[in-house]
């Protein structure tokens, strides 16, 4: 799972990053949800939902993983124990890897079944499957 920032402009609005991601992903997007409306959710039109999209007020755009596990607790202590930092909230933890990058810990809500890919004009398909990390030479 990864969220891209969007704005959502004050809740029920959303921007062209949205508007492209909804494209590529052949998904509506869910109601805003949070304290400002700043998250929602790529609806695929069968199969569970599984990205996400965030306004973080950041000037640049950016992804950050979630990992789903069973136990958040025992997971943030393992990847602090392995060199992750940050802080959270015990529903949703946000970390920096050690390389920098930012990903979440969240309960894992029992998302299995993976949507079709998107059908485009010409035959061509997509699918939103995979995030490269890019690691620096050496961490800070």
């Amino acid at each position: 799972m990864c969220e891209w920032p969007c704005p959502l402009g004050g809740g029920a609005r959303h921007g062209p990053e949205c508007s492209f991601w909804q494209a590529v992903t052949a998904s509506a997007l869910s109601p805003p949800r949070g304290r400002s409306g700043e998250f929602a959710t790529l609806l695929p039109p069968t199969g569970d939902a599984y990205l996400r999209v965030q306004q973080t007020g950041c000037p640049d755009a950016r992804c950050h993983l979630h990992l789903h596990v069973d136990n958040v607790e025992a997971a943030l202590k393992e990847a602090v124990q392995l060199g992750a930092s940050g802080t959270g909230q015990p529903a949703h933890l946000g970390l920096t890897s050690p390389g920098g990058l930012p990903f979440c810990v969240v309960r894992d809500g029992g998302e299995a079944d993976r949507p079709p890919p998107a059908a485009w004009p010409g035959g061509g398909q997509s699918l939103v499957d995979q995030l490269c990390l890019d690691i620096p030479p050496q961490a800070p």
